[in-house]
């Protein structure tokens, strides 16, 4: 905590002034005005208060030796617990721009997207809930000089005859470059798609760091080892070098096999500092009775306004929609096609391997989801996810369906028998068929509730358990592994 050298009251950073304000007395102090004794000398770790979340083991840090009243990461209410240690001390830091107004603003122009959302996502509460976090961010650096060299093959050819005749030439050049300002997260919290979707952060702006920018606000620990996107900088980097040299007005004629060109663009990383990143982070708890709770995030870029989340949708909302635009379809048929009793039968038999078919597709995708398998920096964090059917908040264990059942399968396969049995034999009464048709429907609305409830399943989350050192511990290990 940063006090006031006037009145003694707490300094805070202030958005909208871009300086340290007292809010009692008005003072305004430049944040490299005010350093604490145990910041004054340069040191690669910087004492902060770490909260700890009893509930799901998540941290994060804050200048602020305050009471933390809710996890970010899990939506508890409970009071965190506190402990002052150390943290490993950033090289930069971009500075919130956008206001907790900017980031409410931003986050409505997102939610207006979602028809279907639940009502609960818009309640002033949950956007009160908002709490401007410093993410840690990895910001690399890479440089490249050397010949690189690639057979080409004119675009246009000649023809004699039955045969082509192509020219091939060999391309040869000597490439200079030099990327920096891409950054990517150091936070195992911070999933990998929500911080690619609020990205890209202006690194022009980047401050050197100094503690008091986080007076007023929170910070996440470091726990992503640098090395874990350094194959992701080199191919990007590749990537766009590939593509401008395709772009040289030298090989405009000519054809390249740009798969033979992109590996000798691969550079090497040379620098990596640890960057803090403004993020106005809300988290919300999703409650059903009987089932496992779930959570939704939502990120707002803290510079940029660029908003991000998990929008789930109301089960209750889809299932009326969907039945005004299935009654408004079905008059439209009625009124305007005529169909036999037999197209009818075959048509809701398509329908319904159709949705079946998407039904199942879903099952790998909700997998990986579950576990974090495509998420990077969880993975090199070693989070751990909440075993299977076990509730981290009560530890009980739930009774939830992630995967699909036999009789899901029964019913795909019942609908397209008795499609074949009634098309083949065609009895001569017409109830059958729409006994049939009736059926199918039934099972195509299980279907389309059931992959609603998937969809959801694809925009929550599991309720996070992390296994994190956080603080000084994270600051010594970097040390330890050398990479400063």
């Amino acid at each position: 905590m940063y006090e006031c050298p006037n009145c003694a009251a707490n300094l805070r950073f202030s958005i909208e002034k871009q300086k340290l304000w007292c809010e009692a007395c008005g003072t305004e102090l430049s944040p490299y005005d005010v350093v604490k004794d145990r910041d004054a000398e340069e040191r690669e770790v910087f004492e902060v208060t770490v909260f700890t979340c009893p509930q799901c083991g998540a941290e994060i840090v804050s200048e602020d030796n305050e009471a933390a009243a809710f996890c970010s990461f899990c939506g508890g209410s409970t009071i965190l617990d506190s402990r002052i240690s150390e943290a490993r001390r950033p090289a930069h830091i971009i500075p919130f721009t956008r206001t907790k107004a900017d980031c409410a603003a931003s986050y409505k122009k997102l939610v207006k997207k979602s028809i279907f959302m639940p009502s609960e996502l818009m309640s002033t509460k949950n956007i009160d809930s908002f709490r401007g976090i410093y993410i840690p961010y990895w910001m690399y650096e890479t440089d490249q000089q050397g010949h690189i060299s690639a057979d080409v093959a004119s675009k246009h050819s000649t023809y004699k005859g039955n045969y082509e005749y192509v020219d091939h030439y060999r391309y040869e050049t000597d490439i200079k470059t030099h990327y920096k300002g891409m950054t990517y997260d150091a936070s195992g919290a911070f999933s990998d798609n929500l911080s690619n979707a609020i990205a890209p952060f202006d690194t022009t702006q980047l401050q050197p760091f100094t503690p008091s920018y986080l007076s007023g606000f929170y910070a996440d620990t470091m726990d992503v080892d640098w090395a874990t996107y350094s194959e992701d900088v080199r191919d990007l980097v590749a990537e766009d070098c590939a593509d401008r040299l395709m772009r040289d007005p030298a090989l405009s004629e000519y054809k390249v096999e740009e798969d033979k060109l992109k590996p000798q663009l691969m550079p090497n990383v040379d620098k990596k500092v640890l960057t803090m990143m403004p993020v106005w982070f809300m988290s919300i708890l999703h409650k059903e009775p009987g089932k496992e709770d779930r959570i939704s995030y939502v990120a707002v870029n803290g510079q940029t306004g660029e908003a991000a989340g998990d929008l789930p949708i109301s089960m209750g909302k889809y299932l009326i929609g969907s039945l005004i635009l299935a009654a408004a379809i079905f008059a439209l048929m009625f009124f305007t096609v005529s169909l036999n009793r037999i197209s009818s039968t075959i048509m809701s038999c398509i329908l319904l391997i159709v949705m079946g078919i998407t039904y199942y597709s879903q099952e790998d995708k909700i997998k990986k989801w579950e576990s974090g398998e495509n998420d990077k920096g969880q993975k090199a964090a070693k989070v751990k996810t909440p075993a299977r059917n076990f509730d981290p908040m009560t530890g009980k264990r739930i009774k939830t369906k992630f995967t699909t059942s036999g009789f899901d399968a029964f019913k795909m396969v019942s609908g397209i028998v008795m499609t074949v049995l009634v098309v083949w034999i065609t009895p001569i009464y017409d109830w059958m068929f729409y006994t049939v048709s009736i059926l199918q429907m039934a099972f195509i609305f299980h279907f389309v509730y059931k992959l609603m409830r998937r969809y959801n399943l694809l925009t929550t989350r599991r309720l996070p358990q992390f296994n994190r050192t956080g603080g000084d511990d994270s600051a010594k290990e970097a040390h330890k592994a050398g990479l400063d």
